[in-house]
């Protein structure tokens, strides 16, 4: 059984979620561009969101299309705003999902970080509709690296989880799950 805490947490990325999608709704209604990013702490929050998005987002014939330069070459840097060109011209929300490493590290790819950053303007030009998912952890490198970009976003969701207990951990909550 859910705890009041878990219920309200739930109630509050459903409200975001409802957000997000009415955003995106409008943006392709006034063939406007869009970028959001999403911030999250926990991988299954984001798939939970992902989820969500997909559900409510179908309701208004726009279809939803995933991204993941981490495992996908052919996502990454050089590849991913022409990518976000074609979906644009389709009625989808582009959902990037991840975002590519430096080679042996947990850190953020600075040659895709450049990209994105170097070629923001394909966001107006094409009116381009795509939404970011950054871990809280990838937020100060992506703010410093992207600065422009991270300028120009529309708007910023954080999933953020409730501890059930003082002395519990985010990595206990994560591993209860």
């Amino acid at each position: 059984m859910a705890t009041k805490q878990e219920t309200e947490q739930a109630a509050e990325h459903e409200r975001q979620v409802r957000q997000l999608v009415d955003l995106a709704r409008r943006a392709f209604e006034r063939n406007r561009p869009l970028f959001i990013l999403v911030q999250y702490n926990h991988e299954a929050d984001k798939l939970a969101f992902l989820t969500q998005i997909k559900n409510r987002i179908g309701k208004h014939q726009i279809n939803t299309r995933n991204y993941d330069p981490l495992n996908h070459a052919e996502h990454g840097a050089t590849k991913l705003y022409p990518l976000l060109k074609q979906d644009a011209g389709d009625n989808v929300l582009s959902l990037v999902v991840s975002m590519p490493r430096q080679p042996n590290s947990d850190e953020l790819a600075s040659d895709f970080l450049s990209y994105i950053n170097l070629h923001r303007d394909a966001i107006a030009h094409h009116k381009l509709h795509w939404v970011l998912f950054l871990r809280e952890s990838e937020m100060p490198t992506f703010m410093h690296a992207a600065s422009d970009l991270w300028s120009f976003r529309h708007r910023t969701f954080r999933l953020e989880r409730v501890l059930e207990t003082s002395n519990e951990t985010l990595w206990q909550k994560e591993t209860m799950a």
